[in-house]
């Protein structure tokens, strides 16, 4: 996750001054944005789409969403068959 400092930040090992971008694990990352020392650059939490079990039953327009909301790439000229095994090869690659 790539974070913005907002003010200086030293990690014991590193030291960010305000604008600069970088990476941390996980709980520092946290720590930062909680205390707001830094920011997100990329959407914290990836997207939780909400997938219905029975693709079939949803239209191609319905389908082309989920791809939309998933961050899907080249859905764009698909037909529903190719839509319904797009959505549920990325489900096998989670």
């Amino acid at each position: 996750m790539k974070l913005k400092a907002l003010n200086t930040i030293s990690n014991g090992i590193k030291t960010y001054v305000k604008g600069d971008v970088f990476e941390t694990d996980k709980d520092f990352t946290e720590a930062l944005v909680e205390s707001k020392s830094a920011e997100y650059l990329e959407p914290q939490d990836s997207k939780e789409v909400e997938i219905p079990e029975d693709l079939d039953a949803l239209t191609v327009a319905e389908l082309k969403e989920i791809c939309k909301n998933a961050d899907l790439e080249g859905y764009s000229n698909k037909n529903k068959a190719e839509l319904i095994e797009l959505i549920e090869s990325s489900l096998d690659e989670e």
